[in-house]
């Protein structure tokens, strides 16, 4: 791995910008859900939710952290509808025009609600969601704050956490940075593209977070360039595989 790659960025996106208007934050958030389509992006936390779930769960609740716009959560329902469930995500995220855009995309589909909230202060019970997960969100915060939100994660969750990210290497940034440029993406997605695999986490960050929350870790590669994370609420989970 080229030396830029060995250790996180800590450059900050211009998507953490919570004061971003609307109209940008609307088009950054279409871009994205358009990449994550390609790339994997969703079938990485599907496979995940699949093997956390238990086949009595009839109704299952999701919350989903850092949520963007909210394609997940319309992803997830529409998985539930085909597997006989009844699959209710709440899609949180701290950004207001974030949060606005994921109500306008899941207005009319039932069982997905948005609340606006920070990940470090969820306004949630302990055990109030059978599975809590986040995609492309960790990788926003350095090393020791993801380890104090995948703790909070974990305590609000029954079955466990799933975390879909992105692996630090220089194949997914030439990748990700050719994309961008191919289609007609955002100046914020080109920039903060690239910039996320720089910020993103190579398996030695995965253990170190792992040592850090004292929580066992369950990692999978997955194409393309993602890792799929699950950190099982207790022992029964600890088969979990994808």
């Amino acid at each position: 791995m080229g030396s830029g790659f060995r250790h996180r960025a800590t450059e900050r996106e211009i998507i953490d910008d919570m004061t971003l208007d609307a109209a940008d934050m609307d088009r950054v958030l279409s871009n994205l859900a358009t990449i994550n389509r390609f790339l994997g992006g969703y079938a990485t936390t599907i496979r995940a939710f699949e093997k956390l779930v238990e086949p009595g769960d009839s109704v299952i609740r999701v919350l989903d952290v850092g949520a963007g716009g909210g394609d997940m959560a319309r992803r997830l329902v529409e998985w539930g509808r085909a597997n006989g469930r009844d699959v209710r995500v709440v899609t949180c995220d701290l950004s207001f025009a974030a949060a606005a855009f994921a109500a306008k995309s899941l207005s009319g589909l039932d069982g997905a609600s948005v609340v606006q909230a920070d990940v470090l202060a969820l306004p949630f019970r302990e055990q109030s969601f059978d599975v809590v997960m986040c995609s492309l969100f960790a990788h926003h915060f350095p090393t020791p704050v993801v380890a104090q939100f995948l703790v909070a994660m974990h305590a609000i969750s029954r079955r466990g956490v799933i975390v879909n990210d992105l692996h630090r290497h220089p194949l997914a940034f030439a990748g990700i940075w050719t994309l961008t440029r191919l289609f007609p993406a955002s100046p914020i997605v080109r920039n903060d593209g690239p910039l996320s695999v720089r910020r993103a986490f190579v398996r030695d960050d995965l253990d170190e977070l792992e040592r850090l929350t004292r929580l066992r870790f369950t990692v999978r590669w997955r194409w393309a360039f993602r890792w799929q994370v699950v950190i099982p609420r207790d022992a029964r989970s600890e088969s979990v595989d994808a």
